[in-house]
């Protein structure tokens, strides 16, 4: 589909509507502030925004940080936390999250949760808050590790990103060690005290969650009347015919709190009946 998105993005900014961007890809593959040379053409920040999708700054009202309970990588790069492969955690990581190129097809390495480029993405992006993602992937684990900062080859602590690759490349992660979902779960049992519900959403509670969701109409305008009040109507628009946007497509449309998809033409994920979304 093309039109004036800088016209269509304003228009509905004025009309006091919300207006969703994401960034393509991930913080540390940013041209500017990444890890050059193994970084993207373009800025995937939230800063991009302005320039990318013509807004400007005072427009952009939360910045969500969405990051995995772990962390991966594709292709070459630094990656301090890395679990190598024949590591049975990583290969555990890479089994139950599914972790392949979206595109590639290619293996992602797998690692560690790294709280030192977290805390810089954070800075980098102002993130308002932060969307954990995967956390039922670390389920099966007694213990997790966390990265809360480097050690140098002489010994010095960085408890923030060096600037300098020859130094990133090189350092080694300082961990700090957390009991498991496994570990707390068992706990709980111990003491007979159930996990609240809120806890964690598995991976398949979410597909089931997909599948009873109402596609109809009047189902979504309850929904929209949950808790005594109206709630603002939720329109997305996908640019796009890939795989990325097909599946965005696919369990969007059959989102209760989403009440139009609008795809561009090729998506195959367009419903073809019960419209609750459209192709355009």
């Amino acid at each position: 589909m093309i039109d004036d998105t800088v016209y269509l993005v304003h228009e509905a900014l004025d009309a006091g509507q919300w207006v969703l961007f994401e960034g393509a890809q991930a913080t540390f593959l940013d041209l500017d502030h990444g890890t050059y040379p193994f970084v993207t053409s373009s800025n995937p920040i939230a800063g991009g925004v302005c320039t990318g999708a013509g807004v400007g700054p005072r427009a952009i009202e939360r910045i969500v940080g969405v990051v995995k309970a772990y962390t991966t990588r594709v292709g070459s790069g630094p990656f301090p936390t890395e679990l190598f492969p024949g590591d049975a955690v990583g290969d555990m990581l890479v089994d139950r999250g599914q972790e392949y190129g979206t595109n590639t097809g290619r293996l992602r390495r797998p690692g560690w949760l790294d709280g030192v480029m977290l805390r810089h993405a954070v800075r980098l992006n102002t993130c308002t808050e932060l969307a954990i993602t995967k956390l039922d992937v670390l389920s099966p684990l007694a213990e997790i590790k966390v990265c809360v900062a480097y050690e140098g080859e002489s010994g010095e602590r960085y408890e923030h990103v060096p600037y300098h690759q020859s130094v990133l490349h090189k350092v080694r992660p300082v961990y700090e060690t957390l009991p498991g979902c496994s570990a707390t779960s068992r706990a709980r049992r111990d003491s007979r005290t159930s996990p609240p519900r809120h806890a964690i959403t598995s991976g398949s509670s979410r597909r089931s969650r997909a599948r009873t969701s109402a596609s109809s109409r009047s189902a979504r305008h309850a929904t929209r009347r949950s808790c005594g009040r109206e709630r603002p109507e939720v329109r997305v628009l996908l640019v796009g015919g890939g795989g990325r946007e097909h599946s965005l497509a696919w369990g969007l449309a059959r989102s209760s709190e989403v009440d139009e998809v609008i795809t561009a033409p090729g998506n195959r994920a367009s419903p073809r009946s019960d419209a609750v979304s459209r192709s355009t």
